[in-house]
């Protein structure tokens, strides 16, 4: 057998290409057999055992049918109708996403998001709300919610800003949380409530009401 160092150089490896090394048995007709290993499973292997898998996704808020803007009522938790998703990095093999679930005609639209076994762990949520016309000292607070089951269960607040002042121009919010997905809580949504008034969605600057899901353990 040739020398390893004697063999060309492939600074390009694929996917179905093979490594040599030795299978670890303990018993059996061969111990320590010789075996080929595929780049891609030598991959999965240290995804899924000694790296931090990346799962990036982005939602948005846009002005667009059935799930157009309305005004958020007062006083009381408003489902914010996500309607449009952008996947951003899965480093599962094959990768996965949540699944974003919009249905409904504003304003009574809905979203929920669901989360298979699979994704279950920490997740960052950074949320982010724009509302215009926000007068006598408006106070809006937004987070997320459980709707695992069928129940309705307020999870974490995210958001939590009110002006001392009467606001008459568009403002902002942005709030960031770290949330445990688990079987009990794979089915979630976002709400906001404005304690005054009934501001409406702002997307000035494209900067729309907008949801980003990270994947941290």
């Amino acid at each position: 057998m040739a020398i390893i160092s004697t063999y060309p150089v492939d600074n390009n490896p694929q996917n179905g290409d093979y490594l040599i090394g030795t299978k670890v048995t303990t018993g059996g007709t061969q111990i320590n057999p010789t075996k080929n290993f595929t780049i891609e499973s030598v991959a999965d292997f240290i995804a899924g055992n000694y790296a931090a898998q990346r799962i990036v996704s982005k939602y948005q808020w846009l002005d667009v049918a059935p799930e157009t803007y309305f005004n958020i009522p007062n006083a009381t938790d408003t489902n914010i109708p996500f309607n449009t998703t952008k996947d951003i990095v899965s480093q599962k093999n094959p990768s996965v996403f949540p699944t974003r679930n919009t249905a409904g005609v504003s304003p009574a639209a809905e979203t929920t998001f669901s989360f298979p076994a699979e994704l279950y762990g920490t997740w960052k949520m950074t949320l982010k709300i724009h509302l215009f016309d926000q007068f006598n000292d408006v106070k809006i607070t937004a987070g997320v919610r459980n709707r695992t089951g069928g129940v309705t269960t307020y999870l974490q607040q995210l958001i939590d800003d009110g002006a001392s002042y009467a606001l008459s121009t568009d403002k902002a919010y942005e709030g960031i949380g770290l949330i445990d997905i688990t079987a009990a809580t794979s089915e979630i949504d976002f709400v906001v409530n404005c304690s005054t008034n009934t501001p409406f969605p702002s997307a000035n600057g494209n900067n729309p009401c907008e949801l980003i899901l990270e994947y941290i353990a």
